[in-house]
């Protein structure tokens, strides 16, 4: 497998562009129990790599999915390697304080999660963890089971975006190197590829935003 420490210098605020509509994480997800230390329910792997094309970096962007539409699998390990990597990035830079602290406060809780149901925990995994597990997780990481459930999203988007990319890769496809091409191929793709529960959580978010339409009429 090829490795997945690839530097990823800055932090996205938002990932509006990047990730499927469905599958942004959500603007109220609860923060850590220190009142005091930013949230990282904003802080997305997906993020990431739109910021390294804001920030003249597409030659890394691309090399990072490329190398990631080579890796047979995605598991708790890889984001683990990107999240850890961001952070010792921004510590040795000392320019992005507050997003060196929200991504040593995922690394944290990847940790606790990572304890609980493995490094190679994939998708299928989590998707089957119960509340005790996420409840375990949370007290070996020291955060809130909320903060492990987001973890847990943010992985399923990354885990969206590496079967696309793998079965472009398979099918011989090129694959988009920008974040505006990502963007374009996960929503046109990326149905295709989800789970029943994530199927199930779309289908749930639609039929909400369908109430709130009416509501607001």
């Amino acid at each position: 497998m090829l490795s997945t420490r690839v530097l990823l210098p800055t932090i996205l605020r938002s990932t509006t562009r990047l990730q499927p509509r469905s599958w942004q994480v959500p603007h109220n997800a609860n923060t850590f129990a220190s009142s005091s230390a930013p949230s990282f329910s904003s802080f997305s792997p997906l993020g990431w790599w739109q910021n390294r094309q804001e920030n003249k970096e597409a030659e890394k962007y691309k090399q990072r999915v490329l190398q990631m539409s080579q890796q047979e699998t995605w598991t708790l390990q890889d984001l683990h390697a990107e999240v850890q990597e961001a952070a010792n990035s921004w510590l040795a830079k000392m320019s992005q304080t507050k997003e060196a602290e929200m991504a040593q406060q995922m690394n944290q809780t990847l940790i606790g999660l990572m304890q609980v149901v493995g490094t190679d925990a994939d998708l299928e995994r989590l998707e089957g963890i119960t509340r005790a597990e996420k409840l375990k997780a949370a007290v070996a990481a020291k955060v809130t089971v909320e903060d492990i459930a987001t973890v847990i999203e943010q992985f399923s988007s990354m885990t969206l975006m590496h079967k696309v990319l793998r079965h472009r890769h398979l099918e011989g496809k090129p694959i988009p190197t920008s974040a505006e091409a990502m963007q374009t191929v996960l929503q046109a793709e990326g149905p295709n590829f989800l789970t029943k529960q994530q199927k199930s959580k779309l289908q749930r978010k639609q039929v909400q935003r369908m109430k709130k339409a009416i509501r607001g009429r």
